[in-house]
């Protein structure tokens, strides 16, 4: 594995997701049939957004490059601690890895 050809492919993808006071970050993910306005889905983590989900909570938001793009918040898992929001951006995804092997070298982006 290249690192930085991991790094050149994953960056493009990465975003900030902004909920209330809190920050954490997301990837673009190639994901079919977006509800209408939206194009790109977003992953992130449940407790990020987790202010966002009660019912007077902010909305979630979505910044890359210092631009806010246009966000909804779709749904989460908290037992997996996984959310997916949808943005009205065509933003580069991240694609899917190989199948792992135990030793594989492994990235984190964010």
């Amino acid at each position: 594995m290249d690192v930085q050809s991991v790094n050149a492919t994953g960056l493009k993808s990465l975003v900030t997701v902004h909920c209330g006071d809190s920050l954490g970050s997301g990837f673009a993910y190639g994901v079919d049939d977006a509800p209408h306005g939206y194009t790109t889905a977003i992953i992130t983590n449940q407790h990020v957004i987790a202010e966002c989900t009660s019912t007077n909570g902010p909305d979630a938001k979505v910044v890359q490059n210092d631009v806010t793009l246009k966000t909804v918040l779709w749904t989460w898992d908290e037992a997996n601690d996984l959310a997916l929001l949808w943005v009205a951006a065509t933003l580069p995804t991240i694609g899917d890895a190989a199948e792992p092997v135990i030793g594989d070298p492994v990235v984190a982006l964010g």
